[in-house]
C-alpha cells in the first residue's frame, strides 16, 4: 500500500517547505508556505467529499504529527530557534478558525483518561471525536454510544455527527441502524460518500436488496476494485444466489487488484477471515471422507450452509487466481502488514495457526518483528500464537518471547501446545474425538461451572483412546493374523480365548472397532500363562508376536504391553468413563484428570504403535 510512502513524501515536503519559511524571518504569516498547504489541504478535502473510502490525507496527517513532534521538543525545555519558527508557522496554518484550534489543543493536550466518561463534559469536539474513534477501534462500543451523545450538529460540518453515528453502528453490528443514520447524511455533505459505503456493506449483510441496489447506483462509479470484491464476498447469494448473480453482472471488465486501492486493507482483512472459514470447512469435510471413506456428493456440498453463504469468497477466489498472483489467502495481508496493521497480523498468524502451519507462523514473525511501526509484541493474543508455534517448531523465536509471558500465561500455552503436538499425530477420527472433548471440557473450566456433570465429556476422550486403539491396534492385528485358522486351533474349552478371537475377527471384517472392555480383554489374553495346554500357548504366542510386530522399538524399551493394559484398566475407565448406562455422576474436578490421563495415553501411543497405512 502506498499511503506510508504517501505520508513520509508530504512530511519531506512540509517540512521543506517549513525551513523555507522560517529561514524568511517572517514568521508566521509566510505566504507562500501557507498558500503551498493550503492548496494540498483543499485538494485532499476535496478527494474526501468524492471517495467513499476513508482513506489517508498525508498532508493533513503530516503536518499534524510534525506539529505535535515540535511541540514535544519545545516543551523539552531546549527547543532550537528554528523548530520556534517552524512550529509558529504550523500552528497558524491550523489555528485560523475555531475547529481548528481545537483540533490543535486535543492534539497537543497530550494522553487521555483511560476513562472517557470521566471528564467528556470539559472536553473539546475535537478530543471527544478522537476519543471516538479510538473506542471504536477498540471495540469498546458503550463508551463510544456514551461519546456520541456529547456531540453537537453545531460543532461539526453538516451530517458529520450522522456520519459518526453509522460508524459506530456498523463497528457494533447494528447494521439497520447504519443504514438509518447514513440516509441523515446530507447528498452535499462532505461524509455523504463514506456514510453510504457503510450503509451499502450493511445492506450487503442485512441481503437488504432494494437499499443495496439505490445505493450501488449512488457510488457506483467511485468504487475501487478492491471495494467491488469487497461488496461480492459482503453480499448473502440466498437460497439460489440470485443477488449474487445481478451483482456480477455490473462489475467493471478488468478488475486489477493493488495494494495501494483505498479499499484494499479492509477488502484483505476480511478476505482471509472468509477463506479461513471456508478451507476450515474443507477440513472438515477431509477429515470425514477420511474417517468414513465417502465423499460428499456435489449435492451436499452444495447444500452447506457454510458453501452456500460464501459463495461470494468462491467466486473473488476465482478471479484472484486467474490472476498473474499465486499469492494464499493469507499473502494477501503481506503489505497491510508492511504499513504497520497489526489487526491485519493478528489475523494472518490466526490463520496460519488454524491450519496447522506453526512454521508458518514462527516465518511471518521474523519476517516482520514488532517494531515502532508494527508493536504486535503488544498483543498477548498474537504472542501467545507466535510463541506457542515457535515451541511446536522447536524454534529459537520461542526463548525470544518467553519474557513477554507471566508464569499464569505461559502455563496454559505449554499445555496448548503439548495438546495440539498429541492431536497433530492422531488419526482423523481420533483427533476429531479428543479435540471436541478437550475443548469442551476447557470451556467449562473457564466458566467455572464446577456442578455440571462431565461423564459425556470424559466418554469421549475415552472414546479417542478406543479409536486410536483400534486403528494402531485391532486392524493391524487383525489384518496380519489368520484368526479362523487359529480358532481352528482351540479347544471347546479355551472359551474365553475364543470370544475375544471372534469378536477381533467379526469387527475388523465389518469395519467396526473394539470398545474398551474386549480390547481389555484381548490384552490379558495375550499375556503368557503358565499351564497351558501346547494349541493354546501357540495361539497366545503367534497373538502376541502379531502384536510386538506392530510396536515401534520405543514401545518395545518402554514395555507397551502393559502400559496399554493399565491405560484402560478397569481401574482407570470405571473411574473415568462413565458411560451414561452407570448413572454416575462425574465433577469437573474428576474429569480433569482423565483429559491428563487420555492425552499422556494418546502421546505414547502415537510413539508406539504407528498408523500401519
Amino acid at each position: 500500500m502506498a499511503s506510508s510512502s504517501r505520508l513520509s513524501a508530504a512530511i519531506a515536503r512540509i517540512e521543506s517547505a517549513l525551513t523555507r519559511a522560517a529561514r524568511s524571518r517572517t514568521v508566521p504569516d509566510y505566504y507562500t508556505f501557507q498558500t503551498f498547504m493550503m492548496e494540498h489541504l483543499e485538494r485532499e478535502r476535496t478527494e474526501t467529499a468524492k471517495n467513499v473510502h476513508t482513506a489517508i490525507a498525508p498532508y493533513a496527517t503530516a503536518s499534524m504529527m510534525l506539529l505535535s513532534r515540535y511541540h514535544q521538543r519545545l516543551d523539552s525545555g531546549s527547543p532550537g530557534q528554528m523548530d520556534f519558527r517552524r512550529y509558529k508557522l504550523l500552528r497558524s496554518l491550523h489555528a485560523d478558525n475555531g475547529r481548528g484550534e481545537q483540533v490543535i489543543q486535543a492534539l497537543l493536550q497530550g494522553t487521555p483518561s483511560d476513562d472517557p466518561m470521566l471528564d467528556a463534559d470539559d472536553a473539546s469536539p475535537a478530543m471527544i471525536r478522537m476519543r471516538l474513534i479510538v473506542e471504536i477501534q477498540n471495540g469498546n462500543f458503550t463508551d463510544a454510544s456514551y461519546l456520541l451523545g456529547k456531540l453537537d450538529d453545531m460543532d461539526h460540518d453538516v451530517g458529520e455527527r450522522a456520519y459518526f453515528h453509522a460508524l459506530v453502528s456498523f463497528a457494533s453490528g447494528g447494521f439497520k441502524r447504519t443504514i438509518k443514520h447514513a440516509d441523515k447524511v446530507p447528498a452535499e455533505a462532505i461524509d455523504r460518500p463514506r456514510a453510504a459505503w457503510l450503509a451499502i456493506k450493511a445492506a450487503a449483510q442485512l441481503s437488504d436488496i432494494v437499499t443495496f441496489d439505490r445505493l450501488l447506483a449512488e457510488i457506483c462509479d467511485r468504487l475501487t476494485p478492491c471495494a467491488w470484491l469487497h461488496l461480492i464476498e459482503l453480499l448473502d447469494p440466498g437460497e439460489n444466489g440470485t443477488e449474487l448473480s445481478s451483482l456480477e453482472e455490473r462489475l467493471p471488465s478488468n478488475l486489477r487488484i493493488s495494494s495501494s486501492d483505498p479499499a484494499y486493507e479492509e477488502w484483505a482483512i476480511h478476505h482471509t477471515h472468509m477463506m479461513g472459514r471456508v478451507e476450515a470447512r474443507d477440513r472438515e469435510i477431509a477429515e470425514v471422507t477420511a474417517v468414513t471413506g465417502v465423499m460428499p456428493t456435489d449435492a451436499e456440498i452444495a447444500a452447506d450452509p457454510i458453501y452456500r453463504r460464501y459463495l461470494g469468497v468462491f467466486f473473488v477466489d476465482k478471479i484472484l487466481r486467474g490472476s498473474d498472483e499465486t499469492w494464499g489467502p493469507a499473502q494477501w495481508l503481506l503489505p497491510v502488514i508492511a504499513e504497520g496493521n497489526v489487526g491485519a497480523f493478528r489475523t494472518a498468524v490466526e490463520r496460519l495457526s488454524e491450519a496447522g502451519d506453526y512454521m508458518g507462523v514462527v516465518t511471518l514473525a521474523n519476517r516482520f518483528p514488532s517494531s515502532r511501526s508494527l508493536r504486535w509484541q503488544r498483543d498477548l493474543a498474537i504472542v501467545t500464537i507466535v510463541y506457542s508455534a515457535a515451541v511446536a517448531t522447536n524454534n529459537s523465536l520461542a526463548r525470544r518471547l518467553e519474557h513477554l509471558l507471566s508464569d499464569e500465561q505461559l502455563a496454559p500455552v505449554v499445555t496448548s501446545v503439548r495438546r495440539m503436538t498429541v492431536a497433530a499425530r492422531l488419526t482423523p477420527m481420533g483427533r476429531i474425538s479428543f479435540m471436541a472433548s478437550a475443548t469442551e471440557l476447557d470451556r467449562v473450566e473457564a466458566a467455572g461451572d464446577n456442578w455440571r456433570d462431565c461423564g459425556l465429556i470424559s466418554l469421549g476422550l475415552f472414546r479417542s483412546l478406543e479409536v486410536e486403539l483400534n486403528a494402531r491396534l485391532v486392524r493391524p492385528l487383525a489384518a496380519q493374523l489368520d484368526v479362523s485358522q487359529l480358532l481352528l486351533q482351540l479347544p471347546e474349552t479355551a472359551g474365553a480365548l475364543r470370544k475375544v478371537l471372534r469378536e477381533l475377527r467379526d469387527t475388523s471384517a465389518k469395519g467396526h472397532g473394539m470398545m474398551l472392555g474386549p480390547l481389555r480383554n484381548l490384552l490379558v489374553l495375550m499375556g503368557s500363562k503358565n499351564g497351558d495346554a501346547p494349541e493354546i500357548a501357540v495361539v497366545r504366542d503367534a497373538v502376541r508376536t502379531g502384536f510386538y510386530a506392530l510396536v515401534s522399538d520405543a514401545g518395545r524399551r518402554a514395555s507397551a504391553f502393559d502400559s496399554i493394559l493399565e491405560m484402560i484398566s478397569s481401574t482407570v475407565v470405571g473411574r473415568f468413563r462413565n458411560p451414561p448406562a452407570h448413572g454416575q455422576y462425574l465433577r469437573l474436578s474428576e474429569a480433569a484428570p482423565a483429559l491428563s490421563h487420555v492425552e499422556d495415553s494418546l502421546d505414547k501411543l502415537a510413539q508406539w504403535l504407528p498408523v500401519v497405512r
